[in-house]
């Protein structure tokens, strides 16, 4: 590929490369500052792949639990990340004895939320219950899951990730979460129908008579 010229306004002049999608294949562009308007010399550079750009998590996944704790993070969702997310997360108790996974900005909001809760009571039972960690992406794209949080969610040998609200995500014993959501009854079944409908259960049931 012979070598192309751009110039480009990049408001994050940290940034090591920009992706653009073009009506062509996508390009990864190296930046080269030109000035302090904030411009760059842009160079086409090798193919790759388009990079997503999702505010919320999408998707399930299960992964293996080592003897020390560590989870492999999906590759499901570390692709769904954007580089200002990092690799860094925090870890907390979250309801139905799941933990909550949140990135960084989503932590931050959720703690401003609770700050703005008019019971005080509540939010602060929720923040003195939550036992916060922060955890990091290691050279296996694992993270280290306190032995704390393990046993308050049940977790051994494999755990489920499942979207949650946002880029947060929550983490199910498997046996557990299916047994409350694998819709393996009929009234399992009917319940989901008229919930995914906005219905009663009762309405759902009549309509289909």
């Amino acid at each position: 590929m012979s070598e192309r010229m751009f110039t480009l306004f990049v408001p994050d002049q940290g940034a090591k490369y920009v992706f653009c999608m073009l009506r062509r294949p996508i390009l990864n562009f190296e930046l080269a500052k030109v000035g302090e308007n904030g411009r760059f010399v842009v160079c086409c550079g090798k193919m790759c792949q388009t990079s997503m750009n999702f505010t919320s998590f999408i998707g399930q996944a299960q992964t293996a639990i080592d003897g020390k704790g560590r989870s492999s993070f999906p590759r499901e969702f570390r692709r769904q990340l954007t580089a200002a997310e990092g690799e860094s997360f925090v870890v907390t108790r979250g309801p139905a004895q799941t933990l909550r996974l949140f990135t960084l900005p989503e932590y931050e909001k959720f703690m401003a939320d609770l700050d703005c809760r008019s019971d005080r009571r509540q939010a602060d039972l929720v923040r003195r219950s939550l036992w916060p960690t922060v955890v990091e992406l290691d050279g296996q794209n694992r993270i280290l899951l306190p032995k704390v949080l393990l046993e308050y969610a049940g977790l051994k040998g494999e755990v489920l990730y499942v979207q949650a609200s946002g880029k947060t995500l929550e983490l199910w014993n498997p046996e557990r979460y299916n047994a409350k959501y694998g819709l393996e009854t009929e009234d399992a079944m009917a319940a989901f129908d008229a919930a995914f409908y906005g219905e009663s259960l009762t309405e759902g049931v009549d309509a289909k008579r």
